[in-house]
């Protein structure tokens, strides 16, 4: 039986919600992960709604953090954002992808419901319905060592949190779209497919 590769983890929340926070630590659990805040996983305050890259930095010194944590042997790192954090973990792997890559042996991403504005993007306006994430030039699509995941709604916006809409992305290794009634932005975390992708992306990243 193959070894279980330690993992890292680095959870964002959103400007209305930290959900996703709990989340990630059910689905690291149900997986075999015990993760310990601040030794191996790390909240990442991602609740901004414009995205710097100052924030971006914020996040890569909490990644260096947690490679530095890691001792001796093969390590993996798995960052989870919802909403304005999810677009923080897409900025953050943007401006620091070749050095975040060098530092753990497999990185996973999961986007859930991006949704954001980001400073130095050349693009005005929110990553949401109206506009995809799109992938950077420099990022590797070797998916034996790195994979994003993007999970959204595209209800239809009302002037409520509920109505916010999440950016597709088109480039990732899986981009799903959720359809079925109930789901917005407000509870888009905590759905059976979510938590799904969730535990894949931990999986993946543990494979030894």
């Amino acid at each position: 039986m193959a070894k279980k590769m330690p993992v890292s983890i680095i959870s964002m929340g959103g400007a209305f919600s930290n959900s996703i926070d709990a989340v990630v630590q059910q689905c690291a659990v149900d997986v075999g992960l015990v993760p310990v805040l601040g030794q191996d996983w790390f909240i990442g305050e991602g609740g901004v709604k414009v995205i710097t890259k100052r924030d971006a930095k914020r996040i890569k010194e909490r990644i260096d953090e947690l490679a530095a944590r890691g001792g001796e042997g093969e390590r993996a790192l798995l960052v989870a954002g919802k909403s304005s954090g999810a677009v923080l973990a897409w900025n953050t792997f943007r401006f620091h992808f070749p050095t975040i890559i060098k530092e753990f042996s497999r990185c996973a991403v999961v986007l859930v419901d991006p949704h954001g504005a980001v400073t130095l993007d050349h693009k005005p306006g929110p990553y949401c319905a109206r506009r995809d994430l799109t992938w950077p030039p420099d990022w590797s699509k070797d998916t034996k060592i790195f994979r994003v995941y993007n999970i959204y709604q595209h209800k239809h916006p009302r002037p409520t949190a509920e109505g916010i809409t999440g950016a597709s992305f088109p480039g990732a290794f899986e981009n799903k779209e959720i359809t079925e009634a109930g789901v917005h932005h407000m509870n888009i975390a905590e759905r059976r497919q979510t938590r799904s992708m969730i535990t894949r992306a931990l999986k993946f990243a543990m494979k030894g």
